[in-house]
């Protein structure tokens, strides 16, 4: 039986260049690439407009960087302290991990709300069925969740996964059906058969500041400016810079692209990753500024690779594969609208 399952209620300028190997991608290797790296590109997932105060990702830019700190932030009512959000059994979690806290407490209340959310007991079975096609192998849960996923433990990924499933068991059968599999699949294209692209890229790194949020606001501004200098022709040079050209020999897939910008799952619950603005982009395209776990990135997109590939969805593997990735974007619209929707402020002191 797991644990961890219990309430969410929260109480230098050298030009580096990667190997990224090109990778097969059947649909057995995509599923691979699925389980392991999380959710492929999405279509464009613009910020939701806050009822009364907050934006999604000004929510994102509280906990972790890029505006004034806060004491406090309110949710339909509800006043969680920050200082609490980043306590768990006495030790200080940090703020990524105390603002998974506050998304997931809002999304339980809607799902309990909806009578959606799954008590102790379905959870603990829903979890097990799950858990164990992997942790009879050498690729459990714990070692995907938190080696190729982003989440810091297997206990936070099991506070996630309880949300997404019990929002799961909310769709209706046609979300899953003939017409969405097929729009899914178009969608997911890029993932599906293997579609890469060439891209130079440009990290600015945030600074942790004293408080452990980082400095995204200096970041941005930095990012801003190689932007426009990129753009006039100029060339940027800064061994502050993290700068990298990928792709020219073999092109960059999306999985690999999330890789080298250090994002995955766990980051993506409120902000969709750069790398998926950058499969968006035209050959020629410079891209920018796109907020990455630990700082601002500028990319411009070099030579695209189109793979002239049928997905067969009669074939099992590919199906199960789509049908995973629908499931992964409704969840994501059904978190944009929880949001879109919620009443979230900063107390007046």
């Amino acid at each position: 039986m797991l644990t961890g399952g219990g309430s969410l209620r929260p109480v230098g300028g050298v030009v580096r260049r990667m190997p990224v190997a090109r990778l097969v991608v059947p649909a057995v290797a995509a599923l691979f690439a699925f389980v392991f790296l999380g959710i492929p590109a999405l279509a464009q997932r613009p910020d939701t407009p806050g009822k009364g105060g907050l934006t999604r990702q000004q929510v994102e830019a509280t906990f972790l960087g890029g505006v004034p700190a806060a004491e406090a932030i309110e949710a339909n009512g509800s006043v969680h302290r920050l200082a609490d959000l980043r306590v768990e059994a006495g030790n200080d979690i940090g703020p990524r991990a105390a603002m998974e806290r506050f998304v997931l407490a809002v999304l339980q209340a809607e799902l309990e709300r909806k009578r959606a959310w799954l008590d102790d007991a379905a959870y603990g079975a829903a979890y097990d069925t799950y858990s164990e096609r992997y942790d009879n192998t050498p690729f459990t849960v714990k070692v995907i969740a938190t080696k190729f996923k982003g989440y810091p433990d297997l206990e936070t990924f099991q506070r996630r996964w309880r949300v997404f499933e019990s929002f799961r068991r909310t769709l209706p059968a046609d979300a899953l059906g003939e017409a969405a599999l097929a729009d899914e699949a178009k969608q997911s294209r890029d993932l599906l058969v293997g579609n890469g692209v060439e891209i130079e890229w440009w990290l600015h790194g945030a600074a942790v500041q004293d408080d452990g949020r980082l400095d995204f606001a200096a970041a941005e501004a930095a990012a801003a400016t190689t932007l426009a200098k990129l753009r006039a022709g100029e060339k940027v040079i800064d061994p502050v810079i993290v700068h990298s050209h990928n792709g020219e020999a073999s092109p960059v897939l999306y999985n690999p692209m999330q890789q080298l910008f250090g994002e995955g799952e766990y980051m993506a619950l409120l902000r969709e990753p750069a790398a998926a603005a950058v499969m968006r982009a035209k050959q020629g395209e410079l891209v920018g500024p796109l907020r990455a776990p630990k700082g601002v990135l500028v990319v411009r997109v070099g030579k695209r690779t189109e793979v002239d590939r049928a997905i067969d969805l009669k074939n099992e593997a590919t199906r199960e594969l789509v049908r995973q990735l629908r499931e992964h974007r409704l969840f994501l619209a059904f978190v944009d609208a929880v949001f879109a929707k919620a009443v979230l402020r900063l107390p007046r002191r």
